[in-house]
């Protein structure tokens, strides 16, 4: 499953780094004047493909209520994946997986989860940032 997930990122022409002793791939990804990083698991014990969007920044400690909410009430609406928020660090992220338990990936199937992980990190990502805090910044500071 490794080597299939690091051929479809490949072929979909994003620049992955591979995580060291782990089975895992990062790369950036940009959508307008949005960044963030992306990695991908891909658990050959369990059977389960994560695709994992990292917010920019850590949530400050005096907003991670707010955002806790904010990301609440955009998981209910979601039909598939969800955001988490780390409480100890401050890691927002967003977060979508598959068991292919019995089965084989295809790119069609990588693609749909990833493409669903990536609008969805797109479409609610500010909401999220000025739940936070974040101001609008311009895109050569992020």
């Amino acid at each position: 499953m490794h080597d299939f997930i690091e051929t479809f990122l490949r072929e979909e022409g994003f620049p992955i780094i591979p995580i060291e002793g782990s089975p895992a791939f990062m790369f950036g990804f940009m959508n307008g004047d949005l960044r963030w990083k992306v990695l991908a698991n891909a658990d050959e014990d369990d059977r389960i493909l994560t695709f994992l969007s990292y917010m920019p920044d850590p949530v400050p400690e005096a907003r991670l209520a707010a955002v806790a909410e904010r990301m609440m009430r955009i998981n209910m609406r979601l039909s598939i994946g969800h955001f988490e928020l780390d409480f100890d660090d401050g890691e927002a992220r967003f977060r979508t997986a598959i068991d292919l338990t019995g089965t084989e990936p295809t790119h069609a199937l990588v693609k749909q989860l990833l493409s669903a992980n990536l609008r969805a990190t797109a479409h609610h990502l500010p909401a999220i940032e000025r739940a936070a805090g974040v101001e609008e910044r311009p895109l050569w500071e992020q």
